[in-house]
C-alpha cells in the first residue's frame, strides 16, 4: 500500500506542476495578445 500512496503522490505532484505551467503559459498569451491586437489596430489605422 505503501508504494501506492507514495506513486500517486508524485502523480498528483506532477500534475500540480503541470497545471502550474499551464497557467503560466496561458498568462504570458493573455499578456502578449492585447499587444498583438494593439499592433494590429495601429497597421489598419497607416
Amino acid at each position: 500500500m505503501r508504494g501506492a500512496e507514495f506513486h500517486l503522490t508524485q502523480t498528483l505532484r506532477h500534475t500540480d506542476k503541470l497545471r502550474e505551467t499551464y497557467r503560466k503559459t496561458l498568462t504570458n498569451h493573455n499578456k502578449a495578445t492585447p499587444q498583438l491586437s494593439n499592433t494590429r489596430s495601429a497597421a489598419s489605422f497607416t
